[in-house]
C-alpha cells in the first residue's frame, strides 16, 4: 500500500469517526516489522488485557464488564 492511499483510508475514517487513538499490532516480544498491508480500521480495543473484541462480541463482553473504546488498528 502506497503513502497516498494510506492517507485516503485515514481520513475516510476521521470523517466518520473524529480524532480516534491510533494503535498497532506486533508480536509478543514486540520486535517484528514488516510493512503495512492492510487498511487501518475502527476496532473496540480492551485496553486491560490488551486485545481486539470484534463486532459479534461486543455486546457479551459489554455485558461482562469489559470496558472498551473505538481505536484505530493500522494493521
Amino acid at each position: 500500500m502506497k503513502l497516498k492511499e494510506y492517507i485516503e483510508n485515514l481520513q475516510a475514517i476521521y470523517d466518520i469517526s473524529g480524532n480516534l487513538e491510533v494503535i498497532y499490532a506486533t508480536d509478543d516480544e514486540g520486535n517484528d516489522f514488516n510493512n503495512v498491508s492492510h487498511k487501518p480500521s475502527v476496532v473496540y480495543f480492551d485496553k486491560k488485557h490488551k486485545d481486539i473484541v470484534h463486532p459479534h462480541d461486543l455486546e457479551d463482553a459489554l455485558a461482562d464488564g469489559v470496558k472498551v473504546k473505538q481505536v484505530v488498528c493500522i494493521n
